[in-house]
């Protein structure tokens, strides 16, 4: 029984660090896209202002 109880807590940090990273890669991935959607929007203005 002891080795089950040291075990689960070990599973429950690993879970967490898990999510922490899905979390810090979904955010790192949202900020890069955004300031491409931005420029995006600008090239697209540009362009119908140049004609």
């Amino acid at each position: 029984m002891t080795e089950k109880t040291n075990l689960f807590p070990n599973l429950i940090r690993f879970r967490e660090t898990n999510r922490l990273k899905m979390a810090i890669a979904a955010s790192i991935m949202l900020w890069c896209a955004t300031p491409q959607q931005a420029a995006a929007d600008t090239y697209e203005k540009h362009e119908i202002a140049s004609v």
